[in-house]
């Protein structure tokens, strides 16, 4: 760079983290998504930031004048995220004028409005983000990012304490966090990583503004369990998005703001594995866990992987019967310990002395749903029903687990026929 006497001391201009970037963040017109907005617009991403309604353009206008402020680009388009019409149509309109989307980040919530819907909490915060996923993959990357943003509450709903009204919203976020982390192996063959940004108690939002009000006591003692006392803001959350927009992390990582304390749980894997000690420390299979509003029932979910099938069959690795019993027994157990009245309840199934016979191969690579109702919850817990479902299709109750026993010589024919039926 060349001086002349008339010109003052020149300094090179900072290189921008995400120049160029196309970044789709859904609910940009304000509070946490519009702090997302304007942080990553000032880092040269091109935010495309739609918003439910059309007569709030003003709020939206002046996020996009604050992100022009300092030489970024924003548009915000009025789209209803949860109306498959708006939802097309903020496709179409992306793919035309940009032709792909680099970081999708899932931002929009809801479910305590007056006026909502009874199911409106599920179609934003879980039904929208998958149908959006669907529609903007194809035009995603390699090396694209997926960010959802999540609350503690959510990340532990059926384990502590939630304010009445956030009910639906922790529910239907915990749903979508399954889902979401569900189309992991989708993700890893396109490339795509999904993270999560997990906020505690968000200071300055419209959410917390409200519970403040409505249950001042109880929002006081939960600001006193984030991390150093001290609630976080949207200006924190905004920081985590960029780390992971700017950087690498494992698929399925989970950035938290504002720590993991979110009060007592009801249950944890420490707990679990102090009464399950079937398999060791490591021997806990469900890998998602979602209790039902009623607390009465639940599904547990397994991604089988080759560790799962080790030692049998060695040649032509399958989930072993036994081990699918035993699953569902930990599912049937996390639901009651939520309503245990016993703390040394043991389940069922652990004394289980028999291998049960499945009517059908699992393989690695198959997920497994265990879903568990119990019909009378009383110190010693009757069971009702465990239905299994592997990759959503019903495989029958567990009183009608069947497979046979096949010799070594026929075995790999049955499997690659196993095989064949899930393509």
């Amino acid at each position: 760079m060349f001086f002349s006497p008339d010109t003052a001391l020149a300094v090179e201009p900072k290189e921008k983290l995400l120049q160029g970037k196309i970044v789709l963040v859904t609910g940009a017109s304000r509070g946490i998504g519009a702090e997302i907005a304007r942080t990553l617009g000032r880092e040269g991403a091109i935010i495309i930031g739609p918003h439910r309604d059309p007569g709030k353009q003003r709020r939206a206008d002046s996020v996009i004048a604050e992100v022009q402020a300092f030489g970024g680009e924003m548009v915000a388009p009025a789209c209803d995220i949860t109306n498959p019409d708006d939802r097309q149509k903020l496709f179409d309109e992306v793919q035309q004028k940009y032709g792909r989307v680099d970081i999708l980040i899932h931002n929009a919530a809801g479910g305590m409005e007056r006026d909502a819907e009874y199911d409106y909490a599920k179609k934003i915060n879980s039904d929208a983000k998958l149908a959006l996923n669907t529609l903007f993959l194809p035009i995603m990357p390699k090396g694209g990012k997926i960010i959802d943003i999540t609350s503690l509450w959510s990340v532990k709903y059926g384990r502590v304490e939630q304010l009445p009204s956030y009910e639906p919203v922790a529910r239907t976020k915990h749903l979508a966090e399954i889902w979401l982390k569900q189309s992991v192996s989708q993700f890893e063959r396109l490339g795509i990583t999904l993270g999560f940004v997990c906020g505690h108690m968000v200071e300055d939002t419209i959410t917390v503004e409200g519970f403040k009000k409505k249950y001042s006591e109880k929002m006081e003692a939960v600001s006193k369990l984030a991390e150093g006392g001290k609630p976080s803001t949207t200006v924190d959350m905004a920081a985590a998005v960029l780390r992971l927009a700017t950087t690498d992390f494992a698929q399925g990582h989970i950035e938290y703001v504002g720590g993991k304390n979110a009060g007592p749980e009801n249950w944890d894997r420490s707990f679990i594995r102090q009464v399950l000690r079937m398999y060791g420390e490591d021997g806990i299979y469900v890998d998602n866990f979602l209790l039902s509003e009623d607390r009465q029932s639940g599904i547990g979910t397994l991604t089988i992987t080759p560790e799962h099938c080790r030692d049998h069959f060695e040649d032509y690795p399958v989930l072993p019967a036994k081990e699918v019993m035993e699953a569902a027994g930990q599912t049937l157990f996390l639901i009651a310990v939520a309503d245990r009245e016993d703390e040394n309840l043991r389940p069922l199934f652990r004394e289980i002395g028999y291998i049960p016979r499945f009517n059908d191969f699992i393989l690695p690579g198959d997920k497994l749903s265990m879903e568990g109702v119990i019909t009378k919850a009383t110190k010693y817990v009757a069971w009702g029903n465990v239905l299994i479902k592997i990759n959503g299709e019903e495989r029958g109750e567990i009183k009608d687990i069947e497979v046979s026993l096949v010799s070594k010589r026929v075995f790999p024919t049955l499997v690659e026929r196993a095989r064949k039926k899930r393509k």
